[in-house]
Parts: structure tokens; sequence; C-alpha cells
């Protein structure tokens, strides 16, 4: 750049103003009524030491960066201490509201929380707080455990006091014990007891008055009516269910009340029984047998003394023109013999 003299310039002053200028591509006169010359290229030593972006006053280079100030709206200015990216101002307050001032001494919005229940966890130990865990990147309370329908604890004891940690890994209460919950699986109740279905507990069973075993079985001379193990078949008694209405042969169902049979002079039994020694069933009644002029007893039998003629009926045997004897000598009388062909003694 070429510089005119003029009397009214002070040379220095137009020396220092057109170097600054010189990097603008500006070139600078006095007032004058001469023209002024074309302006010229600086020379290279120049231009190379005037920064082309990235200083104060100067554009942001590439990336909106600034090697010194920050960049705003395309030009690095210089910020005021406390701001985002400037340095910390002093005490008391180092940084503008909502901005810490970081290890660097630079303000900077201030890291994210962690650590708390819900947060991230923190890059550094302890990750959470007391009482909480890291799981997937975030601090979380344990689940909790150990009680009745929760998971088991993972350490001893894995359940609360009364209760076990089942198949399913679940707190559950003890079963299979008097009053206990019934277990899931068979055996669902200790031995002597029972599941009841109305309170799925296990109940004592098999007595009288209580719940039948395995919902079938009861004690000696109990029976189980509708569940219930109820006293039944003995005299005078309820008919039990089943094939087997009362207790013994001397008994026999009739409406529903176990009643006596098989003696002499009662009922016969059923199958036209009778269990009293020296007794037949004739209709519907035992009567006495085996003596001369009573029934027959079972087998055709008689006392001795007596046989079983075609009637059915035991009449004397042995005598002359009697039927001969089958137990004991034929004939009663000396020298009479059983004449085979009338079967009678003579």
């Amino acid at each position: 750049m070429t510089l005119q003299r003029h009397p009214r310039c002070h040379i220095s002053n137009i020396l220092l103003l057109a170097f600054v200028l010189a990097g603008l591509g500006w070139t600078l006169g006095c007032a004058t009524s001469q023209k002024t010359a074309p302006a010229k290229t600086p020379p290279e030593s120049i231009t190379r030491i005037l920064p082309s972006c990235g200083q104060l006053s100067f554009p942001c280079c590439a990336g909106n960066t600034c090697s010194s100030g920050q960049c705003i709206n395309g030009s690095c200015v210089l910020l005021q201490c406390g701001a985002q990216g400037a340095a910390c101002c002093g005490f008391p307050e180092p940084c503008f509201s909502g901005l810490t001032c970081a290890a660097n001494g630079t303000c900077q919005p201030p890291p994210p929380a962690c650590g708390g229940a819900g947060q991230m966890c923190c890059a550094t130990q302890p990750q959470c707080q007391t009482g909480l865990s890291c799981t997937s990147g975030i601090c979380q309370a344990p689940p909790a455990c150990g009680a009745a329908g929760q998971v088991c604890c993972p350490n001893a004891p894995r359940c609360q006091s009364g209760l076990v940690c089942n198949n399913n890994g679940i707190c559950r209460q003890e079963c299979g014990g008097p009053s206990q919950r019934c277990c899931s699986t068979a055996p669902r109740c200790a031995t002597g007891f029972t599941c009841d279905p109305l309170t799925n507990n296990c109940m004592s069973c098999g007595k009288e008055g209580q719940l039948c075993c395995n919902g079938t079985t009861c004690d000696t001379n109990l029976r189980c009516l509708d569940g219930v193990c109820r006293t039944c078949g003995a005299l005078g008694q309820s008919c039990c269910p089943g094939g087997s209405p009362c207790n013994t042969r001397s008994l026999f169902c009739d409406g529903n009340q176990c009643r006596s049979c098989g003696q002499l002079g009662l009922t016969c039994c059923p199958g036209n029984a009778c269990v009293q020694a020296g007794t037949v069933c004739r209709g519907t009644t035992c009567q006495a047998c085996g003596d001369p002029g009573q029934p027959c007893c079972p087998g055709s039998s008689c006392n001795t003394g007596a046989i079983c003629n075609a009637s059915g009926n035991c009449e004397e045997c042995g005598g002359t023109g009697e039927l001969c004897c089958n137990v004991g000598p034929a004939c009663a009388q000396p020298g009479a013999i059983c004449d085979l062909t009338t079967n009678r003694c003579r």
C-alpha cells in the first residue's frame, strides 16, 4: 500500500494504522486533493503474521472452535468468569446459577446425579447409596425377600421364622404337620393327618367325628360317611355304607339299623344263615336242630342217636325197625343188623 504525504498527517499514526489495515486489504490516505494510488498486496511476511481464525475478535475456526475465548455467533469472544466454559470466579459464587466449577477450573454444567434410587450408577465406588445395588446401570433397591410369598433371600436365613424355601424359590409356611398348610405334593400331610379341603390345613383324621384319612379310611368300627368317620355297624347303630353294613355276622341291616340275627329264635342272617351252634334256618328264623323231632342241622347232620330222614328232620336210629344210624353202631340192639334194602335195623 502506498502512503500519501500530507502536512496535516502525523507519519507515525499513519504507519501504524496502515499496518493493521493492510491485513484487511484496505488503503489509507490523508485528506488531499491528490489522487490515491491503487492498493498493493501486502508482503508475504505480513500475511503470515496475521491469523485467519480462532483468535479473539476473529472468526471461529472449523467446527466453531476458538484457540482463545469462545465461539459466539461465529466470532471468538472473551467470556467473563462464571459463564459456561469460562474460568471460575472467586469466592463466594465461582459460577453462574446452574453451573459448577469443574476440576479444570472452568464453569460447566453439573454432572448428572448418580447413586440414588432410580439414578445412574456412579462411575466410582460406591456406585450406589447404602441399601441399593447397581442393576443394568441403575441404582435399585434389592427385591424384598424372606416373607411369606416372597422370593427366598440369597443368604441364610433364606426365609423368616416358620417359613421354608420351597422348590420354586418362594418362602412358604411349613407344611404337612398338625394345623400346618397342606403340602403341594404327595404326601400332603404326615401320617395320621389329612388335608381339610375347606381350610387347606392338615388335620387329625380317622377317629370318630374326624375327617376320613385320605378321604376313605377310619379307625376300627368306624366308617367313612360323607368324608367323616362315624360309628356304624354295631348293634343298634346305623348301617355302614358298602358291602358290609354291619360289623359282625350276627348282625344284619334292617331299615338302616344293625339288628341281631342268627341266634335261636331270631331272624336268619343274610344267606339263610344262623350263627349259633345247634340251630338252622327254617323259614325266616333260626330253630334248634339235631335232636329227634328237630330239623336236621346244616350238612344233614343230627346228634348222636338220631339221623336225618328224607323229610329233613332228625329221627331216632339204631333200634329194631328204625333207620340205621350213620354214626357209631348202625343198630343198637345186640344181634340186630342193618337191612341194606330198607336201611333199617332188623
